[in-house]
């Protein structure tokens, strides 16, 4: 009998959170992939910039953890990409 409540309680649940779940909305999601495609020398340019200024950042460090910490945000600079 508690198994059988138990089971019915978390269908519920699930049931519900289900229900929360936003609408899918395929035109909104291709114009925000049209507007990263447009806007992309843009996000290179940025990146670049952000680059640039790590790099010259270099010199200031000296134990390595900070030497660690430089490279740490230079290879996420470079290789990570999240323009929106």
């Amino acid at each position: 009998m508690k198994a059988l409540l138990f089971f019915i309680m978390s269908m519920l649940v699930s049931v519900a959170g289900m229900a929360q779940k936003p609408k899918f909305n395929i035109e909104a999601d291709l114009q925000r992939l049209d507007s990263v495609v447009v806007n992309r020398a843009n996000y290179d340019r940025q990146k670049q910039q952000n680059i640039n200024l790590i790099k010259r950042s270099m010199g200031a460090y000296v134990t390595p953890m900070e030497r660690y910490n430089y490279f740490k945000r230079l290879y996420d600079e470079k290789h990570l990409f999240i323009p929106i």
